[in-house]
């Protein structure tokens, strides 16, 4: 082979070479450009350029060979599990010039927000509707940067509230959460204090004209008692707990009232309200009862059912009536004992004939007036038993 083949054959070979070296690095060849991508960000992208996709570090600076013309440029990062575009556009590239691309930070970041309530909710932000959801839903909300009120609201009523740093690259949620209890108020209107006692064990004395808030009541029936700070039961109520309002309970005024008796009777009787037996006294035994608001005829009968004390007595409200009952005065010595100045019927009639009794011998009902007397009237009957003894 002559010298000149040779050197025909080796030019060849460099073309050959040559043309497949420029076809598998485009980049070597005189219709390129260079993109220089900055990451000022701090977060890690993914940067595409001309189809290219290569990771930048936050605060890296990577470079990018790209055909001579118009390229897209496209960065995202990762949150929430979803790829986030930070910014796609169209950069100008010249052959064997560079062109610069800059990552800053966005200028909004995103928040998950739900809605956990059964109906539809607005969030507010900062006091202003943002946007609306769905009973359940879910979604990223696009919020500017920094701290932020947060309200899920349905109507009037404020599902849930959260304060939130939105930052650009964090994942902060927001879960509007239906809330598990709620505040209970008890008014007490009446001039008396009351106890108030619930299902669940709590016990509250709620001045009069006051109120008093059992807080974080479990949602639900709710059952409450008023009672008087002696015991008797004022008003109740079956109230449900609900998570969007507080409930209030205003304690109705009574419908009966109290009616103590200081018995002085020395013998067994019945009592009896309105014609009908209330319970038995023992002798001396005193008593409290509640009664309908109003007048009521009280009777005292005895063993041998001989009415030995009749009455009205009218039941208030809020006071506590007071009856004397007995057939002896009722008063007390100085040595602390009480005064016995009547005698019993039995007694009477034996001492000063059939005075206390009718022909037949049952003792005859006296009215008040009758068993009333005064301390002029005792003395003056003491004085004429004592002139009868001595005859």
């Amino acid at each position: 082979m002559s010298v000149k083949s040779s050197i025909v054959q080796f030019s060849t070979v460099l073309a050959l070479m040559g043309a497949g070296a420029a076809e598998a690095h485009p980049y070597y060849a005189a219709d390129y450009g260079t993109v220089v991508v900055s990451n000022q960000t701090a977060a890690s992208m993914m940067v595409t350029v001309d189809g290219r996709a290569i990771p930048v570090g936050a605060g890296r600076t990577q470079s990018f060979q790209a055909r001579a013309g118009d390229v897209y440029v496209r960065a995202t990062y990762r949150q929430f599990g979803l790829d986030r575009v930070l910014t796609s556009r169209q950069v100008s590239v010249r052959a064997y010039r560079s062109a610069a691309v800059v990552l800053t930070t966005p200028a909004v970041g995103y928040v998950k927000v739900e809605n956990e309530a059964d109906r539809p909710a607005d969030l507010l932000v900062d006091g202003r509707v943002l946007t609306s959801f769905a009973p359940y839903q879910t979604r990223l909300v696009a919020m500017t940067l920094g701290c932020h009120d947060l309200a899920m609201v349905a109507g009037t009523w404020t599902i849930d509230r959260q304060r939130l740093d939105v930052a650009p690259f964090a994942e902060p949620m927001f879960e509007a959460q239906m809330p598990r209890a709620n505040d209970v108020v008890v008014v007490n209107p009446l001039p008396i204090p009351l106890q108030i006692v619930t299902d669940r064990g709590l016990v509250r004395t709620v001045d009069a004209r006051g109120q008093t808030v059992f807080d974080s009541v479990p949602l639900g029936s709710f059952h409450l008692t008023a009672r008087r700070v002696s015991g008797e039961r004022v008003d109740d109520v079956v109230a449900t707990v609900r998570p969007d309002v507080v409930g209030t309970w205003r304690v109705d005024p009574p419908v009966t009232g109290l009616v103590d008796v200081q018995n002085r009777e020395p013998m067994s009787t019945r009592l009896m309200i309105d014609g009908r037996m209330l319970r038995s006294l023992a002798p001396d035994q005193d008593a409290r009862f509640e009664l309908a608001l109003g007048a009521h005829h009280v009777e005292l009968i005895d063993e041998r059912g001989r009415s030995v004390y009749e009455s009205c007595v009218t039941v208030q409200p809020y006071d506590v009536s007071t009856l004397y009952v007995g057939s002896r005065e009722v008063g007390r010595n100085d040595d602390g004992r009480y005064d016995e100045d009547r005698r019993d019927d039995g007694r009477q009639g034996d001492e000063r004939g059939d005075e206390g009794r009718y022909d037949d011998g049952e003792s005859h009902h006296r009215s008040d007036a009758e068993r009333a007397y005064t301390d002029e009237d005792r003395w003056d009957r003491q004085s004429d038993d004592a002139e009868h003894a001595r005859h």
